[in-house]
Formats: structure tokens, C-alpha cells, sequence
């Protein structure tokens, strides 16, 4: 569809939120992880 080109991302903007889904999703599901690990470590 774009055959590598990267202007896909700004003329068709479902590209974009697909992408940025894409990056946010493993963000929002490893912080409670991340969140609960740390306060471990730092707990006096």
C-alpha cells in the first residue's frame, strides 16, 4: 500500500493511531508491573 514510504502516516490518519496503539499498548500494560517492582525496592 505505502511501499515504504513514511508519508502513509500523515495521509491516512488510521495509520497513525494504529502506530501509535501499537507503541502505548505495551507501555499501559507493563507499568503496574514496573510500578509494583520498583515500589519493592524502594520500600524502607
Amino acid at each position: 500500500m505505502s511501499s515504504g514510504d513514511l508519508s502513509i502516516f500523515i495521509t491516512r490518519p488510521l495509520s497513525a493511531t494504529m502506530l501509535a496503539l501499537w507503541v502505548v499498548a505495551p507501555i499501559v500494560v507493563l507499568s503496574p508491573t514496573i510500578n509494583k517492582k520498583r515500589n519493592e525496592t524502594f520500600k524502607e
